[in-house]
């Protein structure tokens, strides 16, 4: 038997109990609590890192599975530490902090930073994207057209960034190269030039150094908005173009230096291949699009890679899958915003009823996912449009988005 520690746990974790041969293993879980959504970030990361050295050593743990972005952290310092199967500490800072990640690869995007409490003069030109360097779902990310704009936004960050970072600036402090990446634990903002044009996500593994590929997944926006409409598979690009991405993403991963560790590159497919962020690990968001467009278990396959053995991974097109947003651009009660008893009984809702709604970014807020499959990606399209024209309360609002 196999002792798996699982770390930043959540109740999705609990899928590694449904993996095929799941009785070779012995799953342990070390909870972790925090709200990426509401940017809420309250724990004490070295305190949370002691208790796992503790599990290491009691439970003669085998090897380190994560499936979130601070848990890629998290196990790769304890990876370094206690010589287990997984990637370097420095490789996933170097994907987690998106300014060094474009310091280290091949970028084809103009971008400068500047610190929250002294911005400087030479940034780009408006307009431009502004967001912090280690957000997750967009949080603190907005189009910047001019000056009030800017000003407006950075009175967001000045709040918001510090609880963004607080949790892992101790880590970094503790277990970084700070004169190396001496940003790492300054409050820092990125600007890049504007990007628009068609946006995929490209996962894969690193095995031994060597890189593999498992699924493209198309990010499709309402129209005219940068506001994610949803994420379909498998990807309508054509073969060629996705073999330039591979070649791309696989330049990109081997410049941060990732290894034995799932991984997922997002890119703007526009005149050039222009790398938007890497992450340090699987979109296991994308679950059950996997299983039910592919026979593919993202769980069962990770948890291979943690154990240092390489996954046996064949990809079966059985239908077309997305997954689709509910999503608001207002701020309020909740349940000023949908029919909650409208929703599909197999969406997963996001923010409850009765709950203020905040926004933290120009994407607009998540308020339910639906996944949906079907023979093509036009049948399925139709269908939730449906659906969210039913429990919209106010229907101009999502029908200004999808027109």
């Amino acid at each position: 038997m196999k002792n798996v520690l699982i770390v930043a746990a959540e109740q999705s974790s609990r899928r590694a109990e449904k993996i095929k041969n799941s009785r070779q293993y012995n799953f342990y879980y070390l909870d972790l609590k925090y709200d990426l959504r509401n940017n809420v970030f309250n724990f004490d990361i070295l305190a949370y890192l002691d208790k796992a050295r503790e599990y290491i050593k009691k439970y003669k743990i085998n090897g380190i599975f994560y499936h979130l972005d601070i848990g890629s952290l998290i196990a790769a310092r304890l990876c370094d530490e206690f010589n287990l199967p997984g990637p370097s500490l420095e490789s996933t800072f170097l994907a987690y902090n998106k300014y060094y990640t474009r310091i280290k690869t091949n970028h084809n995007i103009e971008f400068d930073y500047f610190d929250i409490s002294s911005p400087k003069q030479n940034m780009l030109n408006f307009p431009f994207y502004l967001k912090a360097p280690c957000s997750v779902l967009g949080v603190l990310g907005y189009k910047i057209s001019n000056e009030n704009e800017f000003k407006e936004k950075l009175k967001i960050a000045k709040i918001q960034l510090p609880e963004m970072t607080k949790s892992v600036i101790p880590l970094f402090e503790s277990y970084i190269d700070i004169e190396k990446y001496p940003l790492a634990i300054n409050p820092i903002m990125m600007v890049e030039e504007l990007t628009q044009g068609f946006q995929i996500n490209i996962e894969g593994f690193v095995y031994n150094s060597e890189v593999y590929f498992t699924v493209i997944t198309d990010t499709n926006h309402f129209s005219d908005s940068k506001k994610i409409d949803n994420f379909s598979m498998p990807s309508k690009l054509d073969e060629k173009i996705q073999e330039k991405i591979k070649e791309t993403a696989k330049k990109d991963i081997k410049a941060i230096r990732l290894n034995n560790s799932f991984f997922n590159c997002e890119y703007w497919i526009v005149n050039k291949i222009k790398l938007i962020e890497i992450n340090g690990r699987a979109v296991t968001a994308f679950y059950n699009l996997y299983k039910k467009v592919y026979g593919y278990d993202v769980f069962e396959a990770g948890i291979k890679i943690c154990l240092g053995q390489k996954p046996d991974i064949t990809l079966k097109q059985n239908c077309f899958g997305g997954q689709f947003n509910i999503l608001t651009e207002k701020e309020g009660n909740s349940n000023n915003m949908i029919y909650y008893n409208r929703l599909p009984k197999s969406c997963n809702i996001l923010i409850r009823p009765d709950r203020n709604v905040t926004q933290l970014s120009q994407f607009g807020r998540v308020i339910a996912q639906m996944e949906l499959f079907g023979k093509n990606y036009a049948e399925i399209k139709d269908r939730v449009d449906e659906i969210r024209n039913k429990v919209m309360k106010n229907n101009r609002e999502i029908i200004k988005i999808i027109k």
